[in-house]
């Protein structure tokens, strides 16, 4: 693994986040037929961790990468594209603390990764079976949180701060994970 932690670049701009927050909330349905809309309280810039694995694979004659991720809260599994901008400062960022270790994280991307791939080969798609790990990077990745009230009640939507769509449900649980988790460092 390698030492210090990666900090994906987040491409959405504030301005672009609260945009999308408040057009969304107005596009809605639900406010259309009157329904009380939201009232925006407050947006922000928070960085989730990730455990990124690359794999070496092996097909008939064909040798490959394959980057696959765990995220550190909830150890949802996910396919990653390391090929973005990276800052190598951590300071001044919302940041969480991985709950889980670099090993359960490894042991899980290696368990799904492989389930992938029996699921690809079971479909008649011809995949590599041999596959090594090649390394692991530590890797926070940004999104865009936006707090709302309505009817009295609190709560948020999320946007990823790089290529600007909302998180749905699966992306819900593991930002719940890190709002009643430990935060490593608050710039505000």
């Amino acid at each position: 693994m390698s030492a210090n932690p990666l900090f994906v670049y987040p491409l959405l701009t504030e301005e672009e986040a609260k945009s999308w927050f408040i057009n969304s909330s107005s596009r809605s349905f639900l406010s259309r037929i009157g329904y009380k809309r939201k009232q925006w309280i407050r947006f922000e810039l928070v960085y989730l961790p990730y455990f990124v694995f690359t794999y070496g694979v092996h097909r008939e004659n064909e040798n490959r990468e394959v980057t696959v991720a765990v995220d550190g809260l909830c150890g949802t599994f996910t396919y990653f594209d390391l090929s973005g901008s990276y800052e190598e400062d951590g300071k001044k960022k919302t940041l969480f603390a991985p709950k889980i270790s670099m090993t359960e994280a490894e042991k899980l991307a290696s368990q799904e990764y492989q389930m992938n791939l029996l699921q690809t080969r079971i479909q008649g798609q011809g995949v590599g079976t041999t596959r090594k790990l090649l390394r692991c990077q530590l890797v926070y990745y940004p999104y865009w949180v936006g707090y709302f009230k309505r009817k009295g009640v609190f709560d948020f939507q999320t946007l990823d701060g790089v290529n600007g769509r909302s998180q749905g449900i699966r992306m819900r649980k593991v930002f719940l994970a890190a709002f009643t988790g430990r935060q490593l460092n608050n710039p505000k």
